[in-house]
């Protein structure tokens, strides 16, 4: 099984291949629906990935895909969590985490979804159970409105680890940016810091789109980017877009292109092409491995959102600002020091009765 990009219609489409080489026309056909609904490039490229893991198991196993039982299901959750899937072991070591597996089984119902619409197979062997709806979980305008609290939830979901969050510190970005290897490097770190953007939304960032800077304007904003699928606005303060113009005026004018991407790539065969993850991310290990500060372009949103909420930004205001649809998704985000917590119980008893002396 490999997963080939090729060209349908002047525009590129991600398709899996068999062993003979010969197109997976579920999968096929599954992903051209999701495209037609506007899902974006990234996220096909990940169902794609999902269902070629997926399609290598039912080959293994001699499995047919519109014959899987929920026995079938349970079966290659196995074989996500175990190194050796053949091999009967008391403890499993899953070599993918929890968050990793259940949106591969996601993936996984709505292919079995989409195939179960289509008449494909009788009925989707990802099965679904109603729970309680956790606390934090998001509640629509007329959610009081229902019977009962409950959600829908995977039969198979495995349990999730605390997702690791690596909050930058002033002094460590400084070491992180002295370290970029060029200016483009830097100031897309930068960007991502300053902004709070998702890597993507700022390599999809065009030339066009970006404000001249205005010495009476704080911050701009930078109307209607791509954003999952989505658009949405991004607010750039004055000192990022004057790194912007620099780098535009400066390095981005030495590379010819023929587009109007912001961030290229600046040497080899792919010189003057817009700048992808993997080269983004290749950039980004050099960097970690030269200053031993271990984070992702993640981790830099999770910062913004952090150090917005210790300047005491509310809420609202930090919701529009990443992009959120719900602001339970912006809490998630917000990951206070022990320091704040503590200047924080600090202010709160001195101005509680409590602390005042009794007469």
């Amino acid at each position: 099984m490999e997963l080939h990009t090729v060209a349908v219609h002047g525009s590129p489409r991600v398709i899996l291949l068999d062993d003979r080489m010969a197109p997976v026309r579920p999968v096929f056909r599954y992903l051209e629906f999701l495209r037609l609904k506007n899902r974006a490039p990234s996220t096909l490229a990940s169902y794609a990935q999902d269902l070629k893991t997926y399609w290598v198991f039912l080959s293994q196993k001699g499995y047919a895909y519109d014959e899987a039982t929920p026995a079938t299901i349970n079966e290659y959750k196995a074989y996500l969590q175990s190194n050796d899937p053949d091999a009967l072991v008391l403890y499993l070591e899953s070599v993918r985490c929890g968050s990793t597996i259940n949106r591969m089984l996601s993936t996984l119902k709505g292919f079995y979804g989409w195939c179960e619409l289509l008449g494909a197979v009788e009925l989707n062997p990802v099965l679904s159970q109603a729970v309680a709806m956790p606390p934090g979980m998001h509640k629509g305008m007329l959610h009081h409105a229902r019977r009962d609290s409950r959600t829908v939830q995977g039969v198979f979901k495995v349990k999730e680890s605390p997702r690791r969050v690596r909050i930058v510190t002033d002094e460590e970005m400084s070491a992180i940016l002295d370290a970029a290897n060029s200016e483009r490097d830097k100031l897309l770190l930068s960007l991502l810091y300053m902004t709070g953007a998702r890597i993507q939304e700022a390599l999809d960032l065009q030339i066009g789109s970006i404000p001249i800077p205005d010495q009476f304007a704080p911050v701009s904003v930078v109307e209607n980017i791509k954003s999952k699928g989505k658009r949405r606005d991004l607010y750039v303060p004055l000192r990022c877009l004057e790194l912007i113009d620099a780098y535009i005026i400066g390095g981005r004018a030495d590379i010819a292109t023929d587009h109007d991407f912001l961030f290229v790539a600046d040497h080899g065969p792919w010189r003057g092409r817009k700048l992808t993850y993997n080269a983004a991310y290749d950039s980004l290990t050099r960097i970690r491995e030269k200053t031993g500060i271990s984070f992702g372009f993640h981790d830099l949103r999770h910062t913004f959102n952090t150090n917005l909420a210790e300047a005491g930004v509310d809420v609202a205001v930090r919701q529009l600002l990443l992009g959120h649809a719900h602001a339970s998704t912006t809490d998630r985000y917000t990951h206070l020091s022990s320091k704040r917590a503590c200047e924080a119980l600090e202010s709160y008893w001195e101005r509680s009765v409590m602390s005042c002396p009794q007469s």
